[in-house]
């Protein structure tokens, strides 16, 4: 399973991936949430939806489809795992 990218790629678990705000990311080097925070590894942030998650939550990914902790749901919750 996987999760559709900040740029409607569709990304496998742990795959690298553009972020929210359109900048390509590795796994484990961060990102930009939904809302344009920028979050680090391992921290959490907000999903395509509005609502804040924590690490390995699940939640929207950029095409409103729901994504469990195990798909991802944005490139920051991927690289953070």
């Amino acid at each position: 399973m996987g999760y559709y990218d900040g740029k409607g790629i569709y990304r496998t678990r742990g795959e690298s991936g553009y972020d929210a705000l359109g900048y390509f990311r590795s796994p484990g080097e961060g990102g930009y949430d939904a809302k344009g925070y920028f979050r680090s590894a391992g921290e959490g942030g907000y999903d395509y939806m509005g609502y804040f998650r924590s690490v390995g939550e699940g939640g929207y990914d950029s095409k409103g489809f729901y994504r469990d902790g195990f798909e991802g749901w944005s490139i920051i919750s991927v690289n953070m795992y």
